[in-house]
């Protein structure tokens, strides 16, 4: 097969994988997942809405409100809860190649073409750290896609700063030890001026 061919395939594979035995891959449902369910659906039920929970230690509550409303759609289909995380870890693995595409215009004279776009998203699609939090309910995968927004943004021409902020502070509500990189990525961002 040609390489741009073997590449998408290789794409639709890794995008395939994904999706297959949600429901029992990884079996049953770890400590993060469990407090994250608990946490959200205890205050939709109780109408005491937070940004993290009550509990004594750090629980975002953003990416517990997405899962459990998400599960109301997806059970009228008949679909597992991890199919959110799933259709969030697809939408980062786009996201992804938009990156990389952006990243590459800055360090190649010539304009990146289609197959680096195809072939950014295949490596992601079979990264097995991003592979596996798309199979759990937690907070790393939706978070990335945030910020990886932010940094387009920081990277287009038109450059709104407003947008830039809001992606940024979306990301940090929902996972919040992205704060390191994205406080660097900010500093820079504004230390080269790269917004009016």
């Amino acid at each position: 097969l040609p390489k741009p061919i073997f590449t998408l395939v290789f794409l639709f594979f890794g995008i395939w994988l994904r999706f297959q035995d949600l429901s029992i891959t990884p079996a049953g449902f770890d400590l993060d997942e469990s407090q994250i369910l608990f946490e959200a659906r205890d205050s939709l039920n109780s109408r005491n809405y937070y940004v993290f929970a009550p509990a004594g230690h750090r629980w975002e509550m953003l990416p517990g409100y997405f899962y459990v409303i998400s599960e109301k759609i997806f059970d009228q289909f008949h679909l597992p809860i991890r199919f959110g995380p799933a259709l969030l870890g697809l939408g980062e693995i786009v996201a992804f190649g938009f990156l990389c595409v952006s990243l590459l215009r800055q360090i190649r004279p010539e304009k990146p073409t289609l197959y680096s776009f195809i072939t950014a998203m295949a490596l992601m699609s079979v990264c097995p750290w991003h592979f596996y939090y798309s199979h759990i309910l937690g907070t790393c995968v939706g978070a990335i896609g945030l910020a990886t927004l932010s940094f387009l943004i920081a990277e287009s021409k038109k450059k709104p700063a407003i947008f830039y902020t809001a992606f940024n502070c979306l990301s940090l509500l929902w996972y919040t030890t992205l704060r390191i990189p994205l406080l660097f990525h900010t500093l820079s961002a504004y230390r080269d001026k790269k917004f009016k």
